[in-house]
């Protein structure tokens, strides 16, 4: 990512209050301009909350947030018509085609000559993949053509900044390979800030990463597979997004094959009988094969508390 670039997406302490509980905690982040940011965290982290305040969805308990430069409060219109926008589940007239969709789409934002309207929404369709299901009705779309679709209406007013909610989230892997194709094709068009909680989508497509939990912001900065910085203490992926107390530990694989190898390598231990205590086949009561994943994940995951072997390295002793 080139420093350099303007930011798009600035915010200073920017929080959310609902009826006393805190959904979004003081956050201060930076998105660049044609870069590709995403925004991770599981469920209920505030990703969605962050979305709807920086488009003027909600407003703000505190603190303070600009996007083009432009005050999220007092010019909401204008960022909302220079930006696009893929709501978590989008929903369609399931009697309409999706060139039909894009053509009433166009209209809020174009009064051109229909020849043009008609020349860009082709254009659009041609890059999500589908022109040659133009012309059929949404209701025979898979979950994978409905996201693309979404895509397609958000990116037809050639937005300067594309704002996705969790693209791929419900989509199985075909679908989410055809959706993490599109963001890479539009990659030289606009700036893409997407929200999602599955890592792998993250380390295939982000040029930048932002990692949220329980309404804070854990940690932030370019996704090169290995420590990324957060406000005030390095953070390594061995650390699962938890911050720690520093260090330099030698570059890792990516986290994603690093999760892989753990659990492939305890699930050997498992089934292999000259691997386990006492030796032997498989004794009365031992685990099958869907309690020993459960087992193995147990063990992964002490291996990232206090003590655990990728804490301690992490603390750089």
């Amino acid at each position: 990512m080139n420093n350099s670039n303007p930011c798009v997406i600035q915010t200073t302490g920017l929080a959310k209050t609902y009826k006393g509980v805190q959904a979004l905690q003081p956050l201060n982040l930076e998105v660049r301009e044609h870069s590709i940011c995403g925004f991770l965290g599981p469920n209920g982290a505030g990703k969605t909350t962050t979305i709807k305040l920086l488009l003027g969805l909600a407003r703000p308990t505190g603190g303070s947030g600009r996007v083009f430069g432009l005050d999220i409060e007092k010019h909401n219109d204008e960022i909302r018509r220079r930006g696009g926008y893929l709501a978590q589940d989008p929903r369609f007239y399931e009697y309409m085609t999706a060139r039909q969709t894009l053509c009433f789409t166009a209209r809020f934002f174009y009064e051109g000559p229909r020849a043009e309207i008609e020349r860009r929404i082709a254009e659009t369709l041609e890059l999500v993949g589908l022109d040659d299901k133009a012309d059929r009705p949404i209701k025979g779309f898979s979950g994978g053509e409905r996201q693309r679709l979404g895509i397609a209406q958000a990116q037809v007013n050639y937005p300067d900044l594309l704002i996705l909610d969790e693209p791929a989230a419900s989509l199985d892997p075909i679908g989410r390979k055809d959706v993490l194709e599109v963001m890479e094709r539009l990659r030289k068009h606009t700036t893409i800030f997407y929200s999602t909680h599955i890592l792998d989508d993250v380390q295939r497509v982000s040029d930048t990463v932002i990692i949220l939990n329980k309404g804070a912001l854990v940690a932030q900065g370019p996704d090169r597979g290995a420590a990324v910085t957060g406000s005030d203490h390095p953070v390594h992926p061995d650390c699962q997004g938890r911050q720690c107390g520093g260090g330099n530990p030698p570059a890792p694989p990516a986290l994603g094959d690093r999760h892989r190898d753990a659990l492939e390598e305890r699930q050997g231990q498992l089934a292999d009988p000259g691997q386990r205590p006492g030796g032997g086949g498989r004794r009365a009561g031992a685990p099958g094969a869907g309690r020993r994943w459960r087992h193995s994940l147990r063990v992964w995951a002490q291996g990232t508390k206090p003590g655990g072997r990728f804490y301690e390295h992490c603390k750089g002793e």
